[in-house]
């Protein structure tokens, strides 16, 4: 526990080494398509991001959380209903540690727009690899004594064997992927990839007609055409992508040392592999603010999705 206290207080001894490192580790290259840098393009906002190294006391104190999933039409469509582009809002809130040498001393609270793509990526990437360490982390306390560990291994044992259970993580089609091949026949290829449900709260996997996934065939279902190797059906779960709304708490701490959801496991890592978790936080959050727009509640006009779906 000693040596885990020294650990933190060296790695925040400078601050501005977190800029540094995500500068020098984030790969700006995403995977946005015209359609949804559209609307940044269309909607961007006086009060740009700031310099990298205003970025210090968010890295430090700061957390994002999602608020919204919402859509804009790009154009009509005779066959199908529209041309639809999807965005996330996220918020971010920094309590800045500075007392009176600060521009904005208190809770800093922003609201971001960002390509439903861009955000999916970032964050599906971030909780796979800390499912992953928490999951090393759960085994580990399990073969101490006195320990309680059937909630955390009943979860990752489910991850484990989601395949051989019929699922599928939906984080599969967050880029738009070919779902269903006709081949041979005559019907138009299906592709699978993210959209809004439950008036913008929810962020499901649907089916489009289209290679950049904006034309929706509201009549078709993604479940309905997936298919094993055997040719079973296979269901998709979103048990990864669910917590980044599951209750109003479900934000991130960009330091994920002060996560308090986090401190149960993270006794069991050793100093490397918390290193790694406290880099993948930062990264994410970095990321999430280098990939949006900063955006006051009223400078769009935004709707949700009507659709209704049950988690």
């Amino acid at each position: 526990f000693q040596t885990l206290k020294v650990f933190v207080a060296f790695l925040w001894v400078s601050s501005s080494n977190a800029n540094e490192f995500l500068q020098n580790t984030y790969d700006s290259s995403s995977k946005n398509n015209k359609d949804d840098r559209r609307f940044l393009d269309e909607h961007e906002h006086e009060h740009e991001h700031d310099d990298d190294g205003d970025y210090t006391d968010f890295l430090e104190n700061g957390s994002v959380q999602f608020e919204k999933c919402s859509s804009s039409t790009l154009s009509e469509n005779g066959q199908y209903e529209s041309s639809m582009s999807y965005w996330v809002t996220f918020s971010s809130t920094t309590e800045n540690q500075c007392g009176d040498h600060c521009d904005h001393p208190g809770v800093v609270k922003q609201t971001h727009v960002i390509d439903i793509r861009s955000y999916l990526d970032i964050m599906a990437k971030y909780l796979t690899n800390l499912q992953e360490v928490e999951c090393n982390a759960c085994a580990m306390s399990c073969e101490t004594a006195g320990v309680d560990c059937g909630s955390c291994m009943q979860e990752c044992e489910y991850i484990e064997n989601m395949e051989a259970n019929g699922y599928l993580e939906a984080t599969e089609f967050l880029n738009c992927e070919m779902i269903y091949d006709p081949e041979d026949d005559s019907r138009d290829p299906l592709y699978g990839g993210p959209y809004c449900v439950n008036d913008g709260q929810r962020i499901r996997i649907g089916l489009f007609v289209d290679e950049e996934c904006t034309i929706r065939d509201e009549n078709k279902f993604a479940e309905d055409y997936i298919f094993d190797s055997n040719g079973y059906s296979i269901k998709l779960s979103y048990a990864l992508l669910k917590s980044l709304w599951e209750d109003d708490s479900s934000s991130f701490q960009c330091n994920a040392q002060k996560d308090e959801n986090n401190n149960s496991w993270m006794s069991y890592l050793d100093d490397e592999e918390i290193e790694s978790v406290l880099e993948e936080s930062m990264e994410m959050c970095y990321a999430l603010m280098k990939e949006s727009q900063n955006v006051d509640h009223d400078d769009h006009d935004d709707h949700g999705d009507d659709s209704s779906e049950d988690d």
